[in-house]
């Protein structure tokens, strides 16, 4: 891809004008108006309603470029100006960027889905999958990753893959996002499963992270049924951890446990050890410490033979947080610290900002306030930079925690109703911990019968996501209960 076209003050205000003249233009029916425009114009526009994406003009010359049509400069704004004036493309503004995006309407992508015969449609399927191969490369080559000669972007560990697990590059993030999810569906329409999987498999932790839980669950179900052998069974995977995160703990062990015989097959250990991690986190979740330990110490191992560093601190990590429900801290402490520096050294902030997260809670059960203030202020720091809210609003929880150890109630309490309202805003189902807590605030100062409201709200949400914790507070409602009994 080559030099291309910003727009100056002028072209942009022919191109609004030309918007608002669609805008105001008597309505006609939308046959009617790609019929008025050009042949070539009308081909320009079937490729770019398929591709579905919304670009800026740098990115629409990119994507004509690399269709093999030459429309550029002067010709692709006389192009935009059609379209506009007669409604078939739109021009928005987002929030906080001054270039205008290009979107076409949900009918007329629809239109040309529907018209374009299966050959045509295939063709404009190729263009977007070029354009998005030529993106990628020349992002990868922004950042200093160099593809490899006949390396594809979205091989299994290369570019996309690594860049997704890296959510420090928050200027590439977002867009590099949609460019994959896009590119993924149009591999799917072609019926290329097995490149469209890697894709998804890849980003689907990102689109989470992202808010987009959801389609990266409904998408990892469909492309699993569409591919075989290890593509099928890491998708299955996936769609099992995004579960596991949702505390969705009988949906995610059936599907864990029917990976195990074909990655056993397969002799794909490392994807075993990984599945065998996330089987432990089920059961710690779940109160099964014992079995959870176990399974982690044996993790740890096979990731260490199988010499998978990154996997294996996983591991570490998870195991510091078992270790730590069954009072073990000593040995969650030494683990946590290997995962902690190996996450360091590898700049895996996505994980180091959760193990610091384990590591802070250790010290807060050692009761050592210091370290412990200084494990949660990096984890909120690292959640702000990569846009992790599982860092940023645990951190604000473990302050929270540390201030009612130190007697600060009110401010612990003024945290705790960030904490409760950023996690309900992100529908976490670990809130009822910050529920408990300020439960114990209220109950500390005296206020019995609001500690016993929230006591009663973190049982709820214990009993159904977090059943580890459901014994503790049952504990704490029985003994408020009896005091309260006493007082009448």
């Amino acid at each position: 891809m080559g030099s291309h076209t910003v727009l100056d003050p002028r072209q942009k205000e022919l191109l609004n004008l030309a918007a608002q003249r669609g805008q105001s233009v008597n309505r006609r029916t939308l046959a009617d108006s790609i019929a008025s425009i050009n042949p070539p114009a009308f081909g320009h526009l079937a490729s770019y309603a398929v591709l579905g994406m919304n670009l800026v003009f740098v990115e629409i010359e990119q994507f004509f470029e690399s269709g093999g049509f030459l429309l550029q400069g002067e010709e692709l704004i006389n192009w935009l100006v059609q379209c506009l004036e007669w409604d078939l493309i739109r021009i928005e503004y987002p929030d906080g960027h001054d270039e205008p995006y290009f979107s076409c309407p949900d009918g007329v992508r629809h239109y040309f889905l529907t018209h374009l015969s299966s050959d045509e449609l295939a063709l404009e399927h190729r263009r977007a999958i070029s354009f998005h191969s030529e993106k990628l490369a020349l992002l990868a080559s922004d950042i200093g990753f160099v593809l490899r000669g006949g390396e594809k972007a979205i091989e299994p560990g290369g570019f996309l893959d690594q860049i997704s697990h890296l959510p420090q590059y928050q200027s590439l993030h977002h867009n590099i996002l949609n460019y994959a999810l896009n590119w993924h569906e149009h591999l799917f329409q072609l019926r290329e499963f097995e490149d469209a999987a890697n894709i998804l498999n890849s980003i689907c932790f990102a689109l989470s992270r992202r808010g987009q839980k959801k389609l990266a669950e409904s998408l990892l179900a469909r492309i699993a049924t569409q591919t075989k052998g290890l593509i099928s069974l890491a998708a299955w995977i996936n769609l099992a951890t995004l579960l596991r995160q949702e505390q969705q703990h009988s949906a995610a062990l059936r599907i864990y446990w029917r990976t195990v015989p074909g990655l056993l097959r397969l002799r794909a250990f490392i994807q075993l050890a990984q599945v065998l991690t996330e089987i432990s986190a089920v059961y710690r979740q779940t109160g099964k410490l014992i079995p959870s330990a176990l399974m982690l110490e044996f993790s740890v191992i096979l990731n260490g033979r199988l010499k998978n560093g990154q996997s294996q601190a996983i591991a570490q990590s998870q195991l510091a947080s078992t270790y730590r429900l069954l009072r073990m801290y000593q040995p969650a402490l030494k683990v946590s610290t290997a995962a902690i520096s190996y996450f360091r050294l590898a700049d895996d902030r996505l994980n180091l900002g959760r193990s610091l997260l384990t590591q802070g809670n250790i010290y807060y059960n050692l009761k050592m306030i210091e370290l412990a203030f200084t494990c949660f202020d990096e984890a909120q720091q690292v959640g702000r930079q990569i846009g992790d809210p599982q860092a940023e609003i645990g951190a604000l929880g473990g302050k929270a925690r540390l201030l009612m150890l130190t007697g600060f109630l009110d401010q612990a309490k003024q945290l705790l109703e960030e904490t409760i309202s950023r996690r309900e805003q992100i529908r976490d189902h670990t809130v009822g911990v910050e529920y408990q807590n300020l439960g114990v605030c209220y109950e500390q100062q005296g206020n019995l019968a609001l500690a016993l409201g929230w006591y009663q709200k973190a049982q709820l949400e214990f009993e159904r996501y977090l059943p580890v914790e459901a014994p503790s507070c049952r504990r704490k409602i029985a003994a408020l209960e009896k005091k309260l009994a006493k007082r009448r």
